[in-house]
């Protein structure tokens, strides 16, 4: 009888080990460098920063907006990156803070992949979450961050199903837009006033 206790500690043991091994080789610092991931965050700018002040979805990528994205950048952090060879992925989680009262951060989900010449190819936003002191969000980033490398469906996590604990976007109203590269409302009356002041602001740079 001890000796199969001693046996089954010892691959008790092997497993926590390989599991641990398994969300490390997730963490962005054992992937890259800290130069690789601040070069990640600002080509990935335009699509988790929020738009500057006289621009638009069709607009963020003139060269005029550089310095704005570049802080943009500055303000995420890369949580999590994994590259799935199956797939062709690149996974990746970044947190920011929030607006709030107390000091709380939302973490964004995202997968995107490249071409032969290593230029984003195909982008997607997979989720946000709610916003979260850090040392909530935390573990609740982690465990939907492995759900969404493994294609998981994540539904059972979205808001109609657990509130405020978990995913905030997508939801009924609010969907992403992979043509256009940003979360959208669905069906929403002001879409077209949006549009329109867009045009109006490139018309004034021109």
């Amino acid at each position: 009888m001890k000796i199969l206790n001693i046996i089954s500690a010892f691959f008790l043991c092997i497993f926590l080990i390989a599991c641990g091994n398994d969300k490390k080789n997730f963490e962005a610092t054992s992937q890259l460098t800290q130069e690789e991931q601040s070069a990640f965050l600002y080509e990935i700018s335009r699509n988790i920063g929020e738009l500057p002040k006289n621009g638009g979805y069709q607009t963020r990528n003139e060269t005029r907006f550089d310095e704005h994205y570049r802080n943009q950048a500055e303000q995420s952090k890369l949580k999590y990156f994994y590259q799935d060879a199956a797939d062709g992925n690149t996974y990746f989680l970044i947190t920011q803070i929030a607006p709030s009262i107390k000091e709380k951060y939302v973490a964004l989900g995202g997968k995107l992949k490249r071409d032969a010449n290593n230029k984003i190819v195909d982008y997607e936003e997979v989720f946000r979450t709610w916003k979260f002191p850090m040392k909530e969000l935390e573990p609740k980033a982690e465990f939907l961050f492995e759900k969404m490398t493994k294609g998981d469906d994540l539904s059972p996590y979205y808001s109609d199903k657990t509130g405020d604990q978990y995913i905030e976007f997508p939801n009924e109203q609010t969907v992403y837009d992979k043509t256009n590269g940003h979360w959208k409302s669905v069906n929403n009356p002001l879409d077209s006033l949006y549009r329109l002041r867009e045009q109006q602001q490139n018309i004034e740079v021109q």
